[in-house]
């Protein structure tokens, strides 16, 4: 199997992918698709210099790997967002369909219901399974300085602020983290979840922590969403 060594710090890293089978290949992505017997083959450690999820897995003799995800983490600074109108909560959009295969890109989908909710979660949706969700907004950070983002979820979902992905989780039932550098200020942040089967269990989590704040859920005092304005846009 496929493993990406872990790389935090600031500047360019280089990556090193390893199989337990000498003979097998290697095949990763760096756009967050899922590695197939077409993606780059792997063959020495290359360099990476922004904050990217290396998936890799090895193929062996009509067999192949579970898919291995790992971030690189590149720290640069990212500046806060100039809003204006900004008010507390998340703008949602809320997707069905039974039979998507991995992590659905929800963005090219047509949403089933639009609207606003002051926090992440498993709802709202109208079935048990076979439903997609994708939470958009900013999360308010109180200084500059590196934070931590937490995702946890019993299906698969991805966690990303200022449009880099900090966590991906694919069914496993633990809490994944990615550091960030952030001014202080708004930025913005997406967490998208796909809840494949009935589960009574499911949740869909994020959490942070950093300079003065400790470790806990985002609370909705601190994420926010740009309001419309009557008679514009």
């Amino acid at each position: 199997m496929g493993r990406g060594d872990e790389n935090k710090g600031v500047g360019p890293a280089m990556v090193s992918i390893a199989s337990a089978s000498a003979e097998a290949q290697i095949r990763f992505t760096l756009d967050e698709s899922e590695p197939t017997g077409t993606s780059p083959l792997y063959r020495a450690p290359f360099e990476v210099k922004e904050t990217t999820v290396v998936r890799a897995k090895a193929f062996k003799g009509g067999q192949e790997s579970h898919v291995t995800n790992q971030l690189v983490d590149i720290l640069a600074w990212h500046e806060a967002a100039q809003i204006q109108n900004a008010v507390n909560g998340l703008d949602y959009t809320y997707y069905e369909n039974g039979d998507w295969s991995g992590f659905p890109d929800l963005a090219s989908l047509t949403p089933v219901k639009t609207g606003t909710v002051e926090n992440v979660g498993i709802g709202p949706a109208a079935v048990d399974a076979g439903y997609g969700l994708k939470f958009m907004g900013f999360v308010r950070v109180p200084e500059d300085g590196i934070y931590t983002f937490y995702g946890r979820s019993t299906e698969l979902s991805r966690l990303a602020v200022d449009d880099a992905t900090l966590v991906m989780t694919q069914s496993r039932k633990r809490e994944k983290s990615a550091r960030i550098a952030l001014k202080a200020g708004l930025h913005s942040i997406e967490m998208s979840a796909y809840f494949r089967a009935e589960d009574e269990k499911r949740t869909l989590e994020m959490s942070y922590e950093g300079p003065g704040v400790p470790k806990q859920a985002i609370p909705s005092s601190a994420l926010f969403r740009v309001e419309p304005q009557p008679g514009k846009g």
